[in-house]
C-alpha cells in the first residue's frame, strides 16, 4: 500500500483524479519492483525516488515552470527504477525499458509514456544530451540535489562500498561527479537549492581528507 506521505505529497499537485491514481498505482509497482531488485544501487532505491519527486514539485513550484505533473512525478518515481550497482553506466537505458514495461502494464496512455522515457533518457550525466523538456530540467536537478548535503554524502560511501572502492577512491569520484553536475544545472532554483547544501559536503570532504593525510594508504 502506498505511504500517507506520498500520497499527502500529491495533493499539494494539480493533478486529475485519475492522474493521481494513476501516480499511486505507479508507485505501488515502483516499490515491488525494487523490493525484488537484488542488485539495485543502495542509492537509489525508493527512498531516493520519494526524495527526487518531493524535490522536483519544490523546484517545479518555485521555477513556476510549465510542466506535465503526470509526466514529471513519474519520470521521478522511474528515473532509477533498474539501477544496478555494477551496470552504472547502463542504468538510463536499464531504467527506461524497465520503465516502458512498467507504464504499459499499468495502461498508462502512450503519449505519456513517450514523453516520461524522453525525460528519463535526459536526466544523466552519466550519458549527457541535451536536456530539451521542462520537466528533464526541473528532474535533472532534483536528481542531483539528493547527491548533496549529507543524505547525499551518505548516498555516495553507501554506493562506494557496494562498489568496493576506497575511501580516496570514493572522495574523489564524488569530487568529479559534483563537478560535472554544477556545470549541467538546469534551473536557477535547483543551482540555489544545491549551494544551500555545498557547504556541508566541502566541509566534510575536507574534514576526511585531512584525516586520511595523517595515514598511508592508498
Amino acid at each position: 500500500m502506498c505511504n500517507d506521505w506520498f500520497e499527502n505529497l500529491l495533493r499539494n499537485v494539480e493533478l486529475k483524479p485519475e492522474e493521481v491514481e494513476l501516480i499511486l498505482m505507479l508507485e505501488e509497482s515502483v516499490r515491488k519492483t525494487l523490493s525484488k531488485a537484488e542488485k539495485q544501487s543502495a542509492a537509489h532505491k525508493l527512498d531516493h525516488l520519494l526524495r527526487v519527486t518531493k524535490n522536483a514539485l519544490e523546484i517545479a513550484k518555485r521555477e513556476s515552470i510549465d510542466v506535465d505533473y503526470l509526466v514529471l512525478i513519474s519520470a521521478c518515481l522511474l528515473h532509477d527504477v533498474d539501477s544496478p550497482y555494477d551496470r552504472k553506466r547502463e542504468h538510463v537505458e536499464l531504467s527506461a525499458r524497465k520503465a516502458e514495461k512498467i507504464m504499459n502494464e499499468l495502461k498508462f496512455p502512450k503519449e505519456k509514456v513517450e514523453k516520461v522515457l524522453k525525460v528519463i533518457r535526459q536526466h544523466s550525466t552519466e550519458t549527457p544530451v541535451e536536456i530539451t523538456e521542462n520537466e528533464a530540467k526541473v528532474l535533472f536537478d532534483a536528481d542531483k540535489l539528493d547527491g548533496v548535503g549529507a543524505i547525499g554524502i551518505a548516498r555516495v560511501f553507501m554506493s562506494a562500498g557496494q562498489r568496493s572502492m576506497s575511501i580516496k577512491e570514493a572522495i574523489e569520484w564524488y569530487k568529479k561527479k559534483m563537478e560535472i553536475a554544477e556545470n549541467m544545472l538546469q534551473t536557477e532554483t535547483g543551482k540555489k537549492m544545491i549551494k544551500e547544501k555545498m557547504d556541508t559536503v566541502l566541509n566534510f570532504l575536507d574534514r576526511l581528507e585531512r584525516e586520511l593525510s595523517k595515514y598511508h594508504q592508498a
